[in-house]
């Protein structure tokens, strides 16, 4: 299980890097590195790093006697998290930020076994209202309105 997300960040930070690279090259007098040059540093040592880890693990399953991918049995309620937040991201700019959120945070709750219904769903509330006021209110960030009726809606509340 170590060694595929060590595969799946490291496609990660490959993406990441063929993203930063794509950055602009202008910069001020005595800026070096320019916009990409941070940014691909980062990932280069977060790769550099993650291919030690991976060599390491591989070794150590060797001396082991263990198969490199080990049991990857992934259980059901990762997946089904997985596919929560796959549908949330699918959805948030149709349904929009407050609706999304409010019914991603109480299907996740449910999903990882949480079982009284009021709280799960006080807890989706408060989660709601405070993302909301902290990014949309204190930092200005815009968030997904939605479409239609739900974002008219939303220009009343944030």
């Amino acid at each position: 299980m170590e060694l595929l997300f060590e595969v799946v960040l490291g496609a990660f930070l490959i993406f990441f890097m063929v993203q930063s690279a794509a950055l602009s090259t202008r910069t001020v007098t005595g800026d070096s590195l320019t916009a990409k040059g941070v940014p691909l540093i980062i990932a280069g040592l977060a790769l550099l790093f993650l291919v030690i880890m991976a060599v390491q693990y591989s070794r150590n399953c060797k001396k082991e006697g263990k198969p490199l991918f080990g049991d990857l049995h992934i259980p059901k309620q990762v997946l089904l998290v997985a596919a929560a937040l796959l549908v949330y991201v699918i959805l948030v700019n149709k349904l929009g930020f407050i609706i999304c959120t409010l019914l991603y945070a109480y299907g996740n709750a449910r999903l990882l076994g949480y079982k009284t219904r009021w709280k799960v769903a006080l807890f989706a509330v408060v989660l709601t209202v405070l993302f909301t006021v902290v990014f949309a209110m204190l930092f200005g960030v815009p968030l997904p309105r939605g479409t239609g009726f739900i974002r008219e809606l939303t220009y009343n509340i944030y």
